[in-house]
């Protein structure tokens, strides 16, 4: 369930582009991702950006 949720919300290749850039393990990537999301309300922001799709034009995006 963790992993789905990292990856739906990162993207397939986060953990593995974090881990080799930075030295982290996955489970440290992991770690971090989720605190980040939850500081910062991930869900908030992702909630806000899907609410503005086709509200714009592409060129705008």
């Amino acid at each position: 369930m963790i992993t789905n949720r990292v990856v739906d919300q990162a993207g397939c290749a986060f953990l593995s582009t974090l881990a080799q850039q930075s030295g982290a393990t996955i489970i440290e990537g992991v770690t971090a991702y989720l605190v980040f999301d939850e500081v910062l309300n991930g869900a908030a922001i992702r909630e806000q950006v899907a609410a503005a799709d086709n509200k714009m034009s592409s060129t705008r995006q």
